[in-house]
C-alpha cells in the first residue's frame, strides 16, 4: 500500500458462485477468536475510510503508516487524532465500543511508498479485557529468518470480501471508502447485536472481521512478481490462490499460532492481486516485519509495550 487514499467506492460483487464471501479465501471471525483485532474508521473531508489494527497495549493500537497520512501530502504529516475512531468488538454482547484516539505516531522513516509502513494510535482510555481472553496480542522479536518460506500464517482484516469468479484487482492496497448507505447498513448490523438479517446486508461490504491462512512466499519471487525492491530485514511476502488481503485490511495483523498463544509477526502493508489462467485470484501481499521495529514500538509507547 502507499499513502492513505480517498478512492471511489469499489463495486459490490454480484455473484457468490462456488465461493463464500471472503477476505480472500477465508471466513468471518467468530466469538472471541481474535479479540485484539480492531476496525479503524478514518474520517477525512466528510469521507469515511476503513483500516485494520491490533491492540498491543491497554492504550495502544498498531496499524500502517499509510493509514494515518493523507493522499498527496508530500510532507507526510499525520492526520489529526480526531480523524480516527477505533472500534473494539465486545464479543459477549456482539457490539462495538468506540475509542477516541488521543495521539497518532507514524514511523519517522516512513517513505510514503512502501518501507517502514508502521504506525501507532494512542487511545484516550484503556481498552478493557473480557472474561474469556486477553485483548492484547503478543509481539514477536524473532529476527528475519522467521517466518521461513512455506510457513502458514493467519492474516486478519476488516476489508473487502472476494468471492466467485469476479474480483477487483488491487494495486495498491488502500483503505476502503464507504457510501452513506453502506455505513448505515453496517451501523444497523452492529446495533442489532449480530442479527442475521441485518448482518447479511453487509456481507459483501467491508466492515466485518475476516481471516485467512496464507503461506510465506520466497522474497525473491515477490520482488520479481511485484517489481519492487523489498527489504527482507523489514518486510516479508505471503499469499496464494484464494488466500490474501484486500482493500481495508491495511494495517491488520498477520500472526503465527503457537499452542496457547498467538504472536503478531507482521502487519498488512501493500501488495497486488492477479488473475490466474483459470481466472482465480492469486495474492502477493507484503507485510511489515514487527521484529525490526521492537525498539521503536517500545519508545513510541513510553516503554509500555515490549516485544517478547
Amino acid at each position: 500500500m502507499f499513502l492513505f487514499a480517498l478512492l471511489p467506492l469499489l463495486p459490490v460483487l454480484a455473484s457468490a458462485n462456488n465461493h463464500e464471501f471472503k477476505i480472500m479465501g477465508g471466513e468471518e471471525c467468530t466469538s472471541d477468536q481474535f479479540p485484539f483485532v480492531v476496525k479503524i474508521n478514518v474520517n477525512v473531508n466528510g469521507q469515511t475510510g476503513i483500516c485494520t489494527g491490533s491492540i498491543i497495549g491497554r492504550k495502544h493500537v498498531l496499524t500502517a503508516s499509510h493509514c494515518v497520512i493523507a493522499e498527496g501530502d508530500k510532507s507526510l504529516k499525520v492526520l489529526p487524532a480526531k480523524s480516527f475512531t477505533v472500534l473494539v468488538t465486545d464479543y459477549k454482547s456482539a457490539r462495538q465500543k468506540k475509542h477516541v484516539v488521543s495521539k497518532v505516531i507514524a514511523h519517522y522513516n516512513y517513505d510514503g511508498a512502501k518501507h517502514n509502513d508502521i504506525a501507532i494510535l494512542e487511545l484516550e482510555n484503556e481498552v478493557s479485557g473480557n472474561s474469556n481472553s486477553n485483548r492484547i496480542v503478543y509481539l514477536t522479536s524473532a529476527d528475519e529468518v522467521f517466518p521461513r518460506d512455506g510457513t502458514n500464517l493467519t492474516v486478519i482484516g476488516y476489508g473487502y470480501a472476494v468471492y466467485g469468479e469476479h474480483f477487483t484487482e488491487r494495486d495498491p492496497l488502500n483503505p476502503v471508502i464507504l457510501s452513506k448507505t453502506e455505513l448505515g447498513m453496517i451501523i444497523k448490523a452492529n446495533h442489532n447485536g449480530g442479527d442475521k438479517t441485518a448482518s447479511s446486508l453487509t456481507r459483501s461490504n467491508p466492515g466485518q472481521c475476516r481471516f485467512v491462512d496464507v503461506p510465506v512466499n520466497n522474497i525473491d519471487d515477490c520482488r520479481k512478481t511485484l517489481n519492487v525492491n523489498l527489504i527482507e530485514e523489514i518486510e516479508f511476502c505471503a499469499g496464494s490462490v484464494w488466500s490474501g488481503t484486500q482493500s481495508g485490511d491495511s494495517g491488520g495483523p498477520i500472526i503465527y499460532k503457537n499452542p496457547g498463544r498467538q504472536f503478531q509477526i507482521g502487519l498488512t502493508s501493500f501488495g497486488k492481486t492477479f488473475k490466474t489462467t483459470k481466472k482465480n485470484p492469486i495474492d502477493y501481499g507484503v507485510y511489515t516485519r514487527i521484529s525490526a521495529y521492537c525498539d521503536w514500538i517500545s519508545i513510541a509507547t513510553g516503554n509500555n509495550v515490549q516485544c517478547i
